[in-house]
C-alpha cells in the first residue's frame, strides 16, 4: 500500500483503509519482553478506533450516567493541545539569556554517568541494550542540569534519554529521597509494556529517524516554538504506564500502589500500547518518498495513543468498571463495522487538524 498525500493529510479527506489489518488484540500474561520479530507486527491488536464502538457505538450516556466514569471533558480535551507539563519530566526551564556556554561539570548535581544507572525497573538484558543505545548518542545530548531539565542551544538532552533517567528513578529520588525498591512503585503487569516501549524505540523507530538525518530526539521549548519532533508523543505516552516522578505523579502507578487497578483496565491500557507498535510498524513499512506526510501520520498515531491514555484509560477520573467491561466486550467482537470506523476516523481527523495542527507538522520538509 502506498502512502497518498491526497488521502493522508489533515484536511479530513477520505482515507484509504486496509480492512485486513485489524485483528483481535494481543492477549495478556505474556512472560517475555517483546523481541524484534514480535515488533514487526505479526501479532496485531485491535485499532484504537475500535474501542469507540462496533455496530452499536459507545453512547455518551454510558459514560455520563455512571457516577464513577471519567469526566467527558477529560476525554474530549480542550481546544489546546495536551499540556506538556502534565506529561514530561521537567519542572523548570533554564533562562536562555543566562546560558551562553555550558560546562558539562556544572550541569551535573551528582556523580552521574550512564554506567552508574541501576537496573531497577527493566530486566538486565533490556537495561543493557538501552545503555548501549544511549552511549551512541552525542555526548552533548546526554547531559542534565540540577533538576534533570534540559538546557538551551546545542545542549538539549535527548528526550528518550530523559525518559530512561526517570525509569531509573533519578527524578523520584530527587523529589522523595532514596528508595529501596523502585520497581515496587510500578504496576507489575505493565513493566513488560515499558520494556516493549524502549525496545521498539531503539530497534524500529530510531533507525528510521537516522535515515531522515534526525538521530537525536530533542526537547521542545514551548508549544509555539516548533518545529516539533514526531517522536514527542511516543515518548510522553510511556509515562502513563508508570513513571513515578514523585508520590503523586501519574495516575497509573498511584492507583496501582493504592490497589485500585482492575484487570480489565490493565488490559485496555496494554491494548492501546501494543496497537501503537503495530500502527507505527505498518506506517514505516509503506513504500513512499513522501516523508512529510509519513511524519504527519506518525505524529497522529502517537497523539491518539497518548490522548487515549492520559485523558481516558490512564486518567485519575477513569473509575468505571461498567465502562471497562463494555470496552472489553467491543474488543472481543470479531466483526468490524468498517463504515462506522471510517466515519469516526474522518471526524477525528477534522478535530485533530484544529487541536493539534502544530504537533501534526514537523516543519522538517518545508520548502
Amino acid at each position: 500500500m502506498e502512502l497518498d498525500s491526497d488521502t493522508q493529510l489533515v484536511d479530513g479527506s477520505e482515507v484509504e483503509w486496509d480492512e485486513e489489518a485489524v485483528v483481535p488484540p494481543m492477549m495478556e500474561g505474556e512472560e517475555e519482553a517483546l523481541d524484534s520479530s514480535t515488533m514487526e507486527g505479526d501479532d496485531e491488536s485491535v485499532d484504537s478506533s475500535m474501542m469507540e464502538g462496533d455496530e452499536e457505538p459507545l453512547d455518551s450516556s454510558t459514560m455520563e450516567g455512571d457516577d464513577e466514569s471519567a469526566d467527558s471533558s477529560m476525554m474530549e480535551g480542550d481546544d489546546e493541545s495536551v499540556d506538556s507539563s502534565m506529561m514530561e519530566s521537567d519542572d523548570e526551564s533554564m533562562d536562555s539569556s543566562a546560558v551562553d556556554s555550558i560546562d558539562p561539570n556544572e550541569l551535573l548535581p551528582f556523580d552521574f554517568s550512564l554506567a552508574t544507572l541501576d537496573t531497577t525497573v527493566l530486566s538486565p538484558s533490556v537495561h543493557e541494550e538501552v545503555l548501549a543505545f544511549l552511549k551512541f548518542l552525542p555526548k552533548e545530548h546526554t547531559m542534565i542540569d540540577s533538576h534533570l531539565n534540559y538546557s538551551y542551544d546545542d545542549h538539549r538532552p535527548d528526550k528518550f534519554f530523559l525518559l530512561y533517567l526517570n525509569l531509573c528513578g533519578l527524578k523520584y529520588q530527587m523529589n522523595e529521597g532514596p528508595v529501596r525498591d523502585l520497581k515496587g512503585l510500578y504496576p507489575a503487569p505493565l513493566l513488560m509494556v515499558l520494556e516493549e516501549y524502549m525496545l521498539f524505540y531503539i530497534r524500529k523507530l530510531h533507525p528510521y529517524f537516522v535515515r531522515l538525518g534526525r538521530p537525536v530526539n530533542l526537547k521542545d521549548y514551548w508549544a509555539d516554538d516548533g518545529p516539533f519532533d514526531p517522536r514527542r508523543f511516543y515518548v510522553t505516552s510511556a509515562y502513563n504506564f508508570g513513571c513515578p516522578l514523585d508520590r503523586g505523579s501519574w495516575p497509573v502507578p498511584h492507583r496501582w500502589r493504592a490497589g485500585l487497578m482492575r484487570e480489565k483496565q490493565i488490559r485496555l491500557v496494554t491494548t492501546v500500547a501494543r496497537n501503537l507498535f503495530i500502527e507505527l510498524s505498518e506506517l514505516l513499512e509503506i513504500k513512499t518518498d513522501d516523508e512529510k506526510t509519513r511524519t504527519v501520520e506518525f505524529s497522529r498515531v502517537c497523539i491518539r495513543a497518548e490522548s487515549t491514555l492520559s485523558k481516558f484509560l490512564a486518567n485519575s477520573q477513569f473509575r468505571s468498571e461498567r465502562l471497562e467491561n463494555l470496552l472489553c466486550k467491543y474488543l472481543d467482537e470479531e466483526e468490524v463495522n468498517w463504515e462506522l470506523v471510517r466515519k469516526l476516523d474522518l471526524i477525528w481527523r477534522e478535530d485533530e487538524a484544529i487541536k493539534y495542527s502544530e504537533y501534526l507538522h514537523s516543519g522538517w520538509f518545508d520548502d
